[in-house]
C-alpha cells in the first residue's frame, strides 16, 4: 500500500501556487524581435536558487536576411522567459542591461532602487517594448575542452517608442497585445513627451 509522507507533502506545497500550473516556460531563444515586457519578478527555480524571471511576448519578428531568418526561434505572439540565476557570474550585467534598456539608462548607471522598483508587484515595466537581437552562444569547457551550449545571449538594443510600435504592427496585433486601445493611448502620450 502507498502512503503519503506528510512532511514531504508540506515541503512540496510550500509556496505552491495552482495558478502557475498552466504557465509553461518557453525559454528565450535567438532571433531579432520586438518584445512587450509582461513581468519582471524574483522567484526561486526548482533547485531553490533565486532568480529574476523576465517574461515577454514577441510582438514583431525581423527576418531581413537569410541569416536572420535562420536564427529565428520564435513567432509573433509567443511568450518567452529570460531567467537570470543568482549563481550566474554575469547576473549584474544581465539585469542592468535589461533595466537600463527599459528605463533608458546606461547599464553601468542603473541604481539598485531602480531594480527594486522594476520588480515590484505593480509591474511598472509592463507594456514597455524592447528590441532584442539574441544570439546562440557556445563555449569550451575549461576542464575537458568539450564544446558546451548553446545558451541564448539576450542582447537588448533599445526601448521602442510606443508611437513606433503603433506604426510597426497591424491593427489586429495592436489590439491583441495592447487591449482596449492601450497602444494608441500610449503612442499619443509618447508624442506629447517629444
Amino acid at each position: 500500500m502507498f502512503k503519503t509522507d506528510k512532511n514531504a507533502r508540506n515541503a512540496f506545497m510550500t509556496k505552491f501556487d495552482p495558478s502557475r500550473a498552466f504557465r509553461g516556460t518557453n525559454w528565450e531563444g535567438s532571433g531579432h524581435y520586438w518584445q512587450r515586457v509582461d513581468a519582471a519578478v524574483f522567484d526561486f527555480n526548482w533547485k531553490g536558487i533565486s532568480c529574476l524571471n523576465i517574461t515577454k511576448t514577441i510582438i514583431k519578428v525581423f527576418k531581413t536576411s537569410e541569416q536572420e531568418a535562420a536564427k529565428t526561434k520564435h513567432g509573433v505572439g509567443e511568450e518567452v522567459t529570460n531567467r537570470i540565476l543568482q549563481t550566474n557570474t554575469n547576473r549584474e550585467r544581465l539585469v542592468c542591461e535589461f533595466i537600463g534598456c527599459c528605463v533608458e539608462m546606461r547599464p553601468t548607471e542603473v541604481p539598485l532602487d531602480e531594480i527594486e522598483k522594476a520588480t515590484e508587484d505593480d509591474q511598472p515595466l509592463q507594456y514597455v517594448v524592447v528590441e532584442v537581437d539574441n544570439e546562440e552562444v557556445y563555449w569550451k569547457d575549461k576542464n575537458t575542452g568539450e564544446t558546451k551550449g548553446p545558451i541564448t545571449d539576450v542582447r537588448y538594443k533599445r526601448i521602442v517608442p510606443w508611437s513606433e510600435v503603433l506604426r510597426g504592427v497591424t491593427e489586429e496585433e495592436a489590439e491583441r497585445f495592447f487591449p482596449d486601445g492601450l497602444l494608441s493611448n500610449l503612442a499619443e502620450a509618447d508624442e506629447v513627451l517629444v
